[in-house]
């Protein structure tokens, strides 16, 4: 505690329902562990639960890992995306009471998605880069307006349904009506969970403040709720995202109280650029900087023009090696564009620029949009190196497995195999020789399998979601525009975190902290979303002020813009 400021220490005290208002570099992240690490310690029972749910998987994977740092047990914290969970604690545990899951389900991959939906664009005679949305209300019913694109839907979800496959709008519409039609799922949820934490509430969806309300409504001693974000940051509005105010999200919840706090300090930039930034927004207080390096000018330039699609590779590449050569460590370093087509195309390209960076890409390895697949959860233990600086890290993840593993088979394992320590000492003794990276995987698993005693035969579900990954990874590894390496040792490298450079996406960086970023591709249009200003769906001066005018290559670096 002595780590966070005065208000901070207020906020992580506080014994009631809080909505915390935080600005930019303002020390949420931390203020939110703190706040998880000291309700672990006070839960009463060891069947309790808390919920922090965050916009990214690396989100949830700091919280973790710093409460990790600080030998917090973690066994009682659930910490990760609304879909996932969504998936692990509504979905698959009840998927018998859906008609459309109850033979068994997967989650349909977004390039599987992604090239449906394009098909069926060309038989309705839908423009390839119009965006159909597929966004469901409380009640189950598709919002678009469009009578053609709600056909196409409809086709899009038949297709689905005869293939055993769900996509993420649909999980959370079936999660909301499961919990409408089975009351006493929300009240078991609601008796187990203690806290529920939201992160970037700002960017929260309607069917997601659906569903934990549901959960904390069904709670006898009513689920406590914890949520922080910033209106100023709502940039998600066409994906759903409902900036919902404290008075809003009280009647949403039903709670009595609500206490609102500020955190209008930011530790991460110059004061310069929060007086910019400022600019843009409305805050509620003035913001001021308590970086070291709050009074720094800094410099501005622009590469605007004279810099060429071919070139910008190794226009990158060398601003990357400046700041690894003046001392920059690798992992504070990250690269940043609007859409994973340009990070995937820049990587590429990284990777024979650089030979000898290690870079922190799993966004260009063909299991990207895995995420949430059990046996993706197993491919990166075998993916990383069981080296001492990465056991930490290795243990979390073996716990996950262990706890997706125990769902899908609806009992537990032997006792003796439930330790993560031991996950990861069968995974070390069954890895492959073998230098393909999927057969690496394939072997791998197959022999761990086989130490387990665990049959895919006697559970078909698990055999459809293994299937699906491989399907869906050697799928992407065919694709022309992939053009990867696909051996053993590439796919290590893009697992080797926290040691490279880390290239992504401004939405899957969201909320993270670099000495170094570059940021490339923010043309007119593609922030926050291109087709807002391309259909002209910009409607009021707020959003207006959230999309940038400027075209061409820029960035950050501890508050100096390059």
């Amino acid at each position: 505690m002595s780590k966070l400021t005065e208000r901070q220490q207020d906020i992580v005290k506080c014994e009631d329902n809080v909505f915390v208002t935080a600005c930019p570099g303002s020390g949420k992240t931390r203020v939110l562990t703190f706040k998880v690490m000291r309700e672990l310690e006070r839960l009463e029972s060891s069947k309790k639960r808390i919920i922090a749910l965050t916009f990214t998987n690396r989100s949830a994977e700091e919280i973790k890992s710093r409460l990790q740092d600080n030998d917090v047990p973690t066994r009682q914290l659930w910490a990760g995306t609304i879909h996932a969970f969504a998936l692990d604690w509504i979905l698959r545990p009840y998927s018998c009471y859906i008609d459309c899951l109850r033979h068994g389900f997967s989650v349909v991959d977004e390039l599987y998605s992604r090239m449906l939906i394009d098909t069926l664009k060309d038989k309705y005679n839908i423009k390839r880069f119009t965006e159909v949305r597929a966004r469901f209300d409380r009640n189950g019913q598709l919002t678009n307006s469009d009578r053609t694109h709600c056909a196409l839907l409809k086709e899009y979800y038949e297709q689905l349904a005869d293939a055993r496959l769900t996509d993420f709008d649909q999980i959370l519409s079936l999660s909301v009506q499961l919990l409408k039609d089975l009351p006493s799922v929300a009240k078991t949820l609601g008796a187990i969970v203690e806290w529920i934490f939201i992160d970037e509430y700002q960017d929260t969806q309607d069917l997601q403040y659906a569903i934990l309300s549901a959960v904390c409504r069904a709670s006898s001693r009513r689920t406590r709720i914890f949520i922080v974000g910033d209106d100023s940051q709502a940039i998600y509005a066409s994906r759903g995202g409902d900036s919902k105010t404290r008075e809003e999200i009280q009647a949403e919840f039903g709670v009595n109280v609500l206490i609102h706090f500020f955190l209008e300090e930011n530790f991460r930039s110059t004061q310069r650029i929060v007086d910019y930034c400022g600019e843009f927004q409305e805050p509620e207080t003035p913001i001021s900087s308590r970086a070291e390096h709050a009074n720094e000018r800094g410099l501005i330039s622009f590469s605007n023009q004279d810099v060429f699609v071919d070139a910008l590779p190794r226009y990158i590449k060398t601003i990357i090696q400046q700041h690894l050569d003046a001392g920059v460590p690798p992992e504070e370093i990250c690269v940043l564009a609007p859409r994973w087509q340009f990070v995937t195309e820049l990587g590429r390209r990284l990777v024979s620029e650089l030979p000898d960076v290690e870079l922190d890409a799993p966004g260009l390895s063909p299991f990207r949009r895995q995420q949430d697949n059990l046996w993706f959860k197993l491919a990166r233990i075998f993916l990383t190196d069981p080296e001492p600086q990465r056991f930490r890290k290795r243990v979390l993840w073996a716990s996950e497995f262990l706890m997706q593993l125990e769902q899908e088979l609806g009992s537990e394992l032997h006792v003796n195999l439930r330790s993560p320590r031991r996950v990861l000492k069968m995974c070390n003794e069954s890895a492959s020789l073998s230098e393909n990276g999927v057969q690496y995987l394939q072997e791998s698993i197959k022999t761990y399998l086989e130490k387990l005693g665990l049959s895919l035969l006697e559970y078909p579900s698990l055999q459809e979601s293994m299937d699906s990954f491989f399907d869906t990874s050697v799928e992407r590894l065919n694709d022309p525009d992939y053009q990867f390496p696909t051996d053993t040792a590439y796919l290590r490298r893009l697992y080797r975190h926290p040691n490279g450079v880390v290239l992504n996406t401004c939405q899957g960086a969201k909320g993270e902290e670099y000495d170094v970023v570059i940021v490339f591709g923010v043309l007119r249009g593609y922030v926050p979303h291109w087709h807002r200003i391309f259909d002209d769906a910009v409607d009021d001066a707020d959003d207006a002020r959230k999309i940038p005018d400027r075209h061409g290559l820029w960035g950050i670096e501890k508050g100096r813009a390059i």
